[in-house]
């Protein structure tokens, strides 16, 4: 299998970006199945098809957001 990801960061805050990737995945088709809460962390894992995702959202504790996006796509 193979993927790709990518990291960057936004002044939103982690709840509102958890949030907006719940929303979007499942309105895309994928199946949220996991989602762990933590202080002002967050993980997100979805699947669609053959291909997996898990998200993580947290402060980077400079007053931004923190998020790394990692999609692996299946045999």
């Amino acid at each position: 299998s193979s993927g790709v990801s990518v990291s960057f960061t936004t002044n939103d805050k982690p709840t509102a970006v958890s949030d907006f990737y719940k929303k979007e995945l499942a309105s895309n088709g994928w199946k949220i199945e996991q989602s762990i809460a933590s202080n002002d962390s967050f993980i997100v894992m979805a699947k669609k098809d053959s291909r997996t995702t898990a998200i993580y959202i947290g402060d980077n504790g400079q007053g931004e957001t923190a998020v790394t996006l990692s999609v692996e796509l299946g045999a």
